[in-house]
């Protein structure tokens, strides 16, 4: 690749769409379509990558998931303090959270 905006184009080709069809190929076991017919073919990886988004979407999911639950941890742990400073007065709050 001689030219700067090949080059670039090829990247992002390689970073978008190559993983998709090495997941099908390696981990999905679609070397081959048993099937007969353009329109047959068509449905079958329609359905194979259908199958692979649902399981993209999934693995999102989970990991928004722990980010949230992540995010709702420390805001339990701030209100707590705040909770602390409020009851117990600003001199007394300082102390406690330097000391956590």
């Amino acid at each position: 690749m001689q030219h700067r905006q090949a080059r670039r184009i090829f990247s992002q080709r390689k970073a978008i769409v190559e993983p998709v069809f090495s997941s099908l190929r390696c981990q999905r076991g679609l070397n081959r379509f048993r099937r007969r017919g353009l329109a047959a073919v068509s449905r079958a990886f329609a359905l194979h990558v259908m199958a692979h988004n649902l399981s993209r979407a999934v693995a999102l999911s989970k990991e928004r998931s722990a980010l949230m639950l992540a995010a709702l941890r420390a805001m339990r742990t701030l209100t707590a303090h705040l909770r602390l400073r409020f009851l117990l007065g600003a001199s007394a709050s300082v102390s406690i959270i330097s000391q956590a």
